[in-house]
């Protein structure tokens, strides 16, 4: 198989230490023959020197040239790769389990899937490790409205993405997404790994950029559900779907059979939910999916208890207002209860009854 890593400048950007990190977690894989393709965007500040500090058990193919983003980076990874599977690993992400590749070709060869997916440990822009992403507990029913695992999860096979044409440059943050979305009305076959092997960290282009990675979604949005159910999705009532994360009945009946070719299992329409309050939007907060076995989220339930507490709740709410200004506004509340379950755990207060 082949993992793609797209790098610019670690050193002068102070990620030395991640991207050996990135290096080193790929090269103790065990049980899979593995290449390693580095794709640089042409840094000259010493970055590609790191990979001389590396112990090589699995071939490094390097490619250093300036590249039009990350999806053109990544296209070019494609292009080298000669693997039967392919993975992308960003510079800053890591393996944290020696055997996750090994465990997701084994899943991939025994079902014959077009690709598989699992869930992942993510740090948010604080480096805090997040309780409230989406990908810590993937759910494929939910596909049509957020991206609903990583592409740092995701093995591939090559064919799929000789056969649509790789990733659209015309996108900069959302392209991945895209793709997903392209598999899916293509009729490709998901297989779950259930075993969580990689940490990846928050902070991108898309973070930085939310409004336009908000946007560009919303055209994706727009093109491709227009194209599958026969009728015009506005990009103004897509940008909005995204948002409150909810179709129309009739829209998720139409694609309902998409989601149940690609990952053997139907969706239930999302319709529109009331405001809540802040105290009670942030109790939805602490009642993620019950399949999340994070060694350090495993006090969930009893901070679903602590939500009650009208103390605890008063300190999510000064949380919230101290983190306007640091915290891009539509990530304050998944990013407030992140840093309110590190409050909880310092204060030991979350033993398990």
């Amino acid at each position: 198989m082949t993992v793609v890593t797209v790098v610019l400048r670690a050193v002068e950007s102070g990620r030395c230490e991640a991207f050996v990190r990135c290096l080193v977690s790929v090269q103790s894989q065990e049980g899979v023959r593995i290449e390693h393709v580095i794709v640089d965007g042409g840094s000259s500040d010493g970055t590609l020197e790191l990979l001389r500090t590396v112990p090589c058990r699995h071939p490094l193919v390097v490619v250093s040239e300036p590249d039009n983003g990350i999806y053109d980076a990544m296209n070019k990874g494609l292009r080298k790769a000669r693997g039967t599977y392919v993975i992308f690993l960003n510079s800053d992400d890591f393996y944290h389990d020696r055997k996750g590749l090994r465990l997701s070709v084994d899943e991939l060869e025994r079902t014959g899937a077009d690709f598989s997916y699992a869930p992942a440990i993510v740090i948010n822009e604080l480096g805090r490790f997040a309780a409230s992403h989406p990908h810590i507990s993937p759910n494929p029913q939910r596909i049509f409205t957020e991206m609903p695992f990583s592409h740092q999860a995701m093995l591939t096979r090559r064919e799929v993405f000789a056969r649509l044409g790789g990733f659209d440059l015309a996108y900069r943050s959302s392209s991945d997404y895209d793709f997903l979305l392209r598999m899916v009305f293509a009729g490709s076959r998901a297989c779950r790994v259930p075993q969580a092997f990689v940490t990846f960290a928050m902070g991108g282009y898309s973070i930085q950029n939310i409004e336009k990675a908000n946007r560009e979604v919303a055209e994706i949005y727009s093109r491709l559900y227009s194209r599958a159910c026969g009728e015009a999705f506005p990009e103004s009532d897509a940008l909005q779907a995204y948002l409150q994360k909810t179709l129309s009945p009739k829209m998720v009946k139409t694609l309902l059979p998409f989601v149940q070719a690609t990952f053997g299992t139907t969706a239930q329409p999302q319709h529109d939910e009331a405001k809540m309050s802040p105290l009670e939007d942030f109790r939805r907060y602490l009642l993620p999916d019950q399949q999340v076995r994070s060694r350090l989220w495993r006090h969930l339930k009893v901070l679903c208890g602590l939500a009650r507490h009208p103390i605890l709740s008063g300190r999510y709410l000064l949380i919230t207002r101290k983190l306007k200004g640091r915290v891009h506004d539509l990530r304050l509340k998944p990013v407030a209860y992140d840093e309110l379950a590190h409050c909880v755990n310092r204060s030991q207060r979350t033993r398990i009854k």
